[in-house]
């Protein structure tokens, strides 16, 4: 079931132009609201299962024999994705009818997002470096991230250069040609896919580096929450979607990683806008 927390600070935007699918995610959960209706009960919850530019397939979940007659063509459907973080709410209709559990959408307009303030969060492509560390305890870490920092602080920026997929990282201290990552991030964890499966309650020592002016490395300790087999096909390699929320992280690179996402946000916002070219 789709929801959303309404505690926090809350800020509504709405996209004119899109890519749905930046939204609409595969396996996300999804509810639809059959329009217009004055029926309490003509609404249904589902899971994404396919997008393609506007079509939108979602596999109808639970008891929908209420609202099974009105899932007819031509039918409006206000349809409501959530990441527990934002709410994304836009108009579809039904383009063909319902076959087994699996629902055919053409979605069209505008997209409305509210999002938590408290927990801005996007997809960027940054260099991220990451080992588990022998010792398994907090208190037991807070040493070396501590002299981590104390590195950061010291040495000069890293090295990075743009690229087509993103900034790849040249070189700091023993790293070099580090290749840029998909990263769900925000200032209080971050999601990426991972070659290798690590299990729940294990704690990661991080290093994220930000194409920002100079270049910067956040050194900090993560805690893995979930890590969800994200193989789509048997020709694909195993990928894990790895959540992990940050468990030491300094206030001064909590806001500097606010400040970055938001950033990326309000230029990503500027590019569907039609304000400037994507680079």
């Amino acid at each position: 079931m789709v929801s959303g927390s309404d505690k926090g600070e809350w800020e509504l935007m709405t996209v004119s132009r899109t890519n749905y699918s930046e939204f609409f995610k595969i396996d996300s959960p999804v509810k639809g609201v059959i329009v217009p209706t004055s029926e309490a009960s003509a609404s249904f919850n589902g899971q994404i299962r396919r997008i393609k530019n506007d079509l939108l397939t979602v596999e109808l979940l639970g008891d929908f024999d209420q609202c099974k007659q009105s899932l007819e063509i031509g039918r409006d459907v206000s349809m409501t994705v959530s990441s527990g973080w934002s709410i994304c709410r836009c108009k579809g209709t039904i383009t063909k009818e319902l076959q087994q559990r699996e629902l055919l959408l053409r979605l069209h307009g505008p997209i409305t997002e509210k999002q938590n303030r408290n927990d801005f969060r996007m997809d960027v492509v940054i260099p991220i470096s990451y080992h588990i560390p022998e010792k398994q305890r907090i208190d037991a870490l807070k040493g070396e991230w501590h002299a981590a920092r104390e590195i950061k602080l010291t040495l000069p920026p890293p090295v990075m250069r743009p690229g087509l997929d993103g900034a790849c990282l040249v070189s700091w201290q023993r790293l070099s040609n580090l290749e840029p990552l998909q990263v769900n991030l925000s200032q209080n964890g971050m999601c990426f896919k991972s070659p290798e499966f690590t299990a729940p309650g294990t704690l990661l020592f991080v290093h994220l580096f930000l194409p920002l002016t100079p270049p910067q490395v956040i050194p900090l300790i993560a805690e893995v929450l979930r890590c969800d087999n994200n193989t789509q096909s048997r020709l694909t390699k195993n990928t894990f979607a790895t959540a992990m929320r940050f468990s030491l992280l300094h206030e001064a690179d909590r806001k500097m990683i606010f400040a970055f996402v938001l950033a990326e946000q309000r230029k990503l916002m500027r590019v569907r806008s039609g304000y400037e070219s994507c680079p």
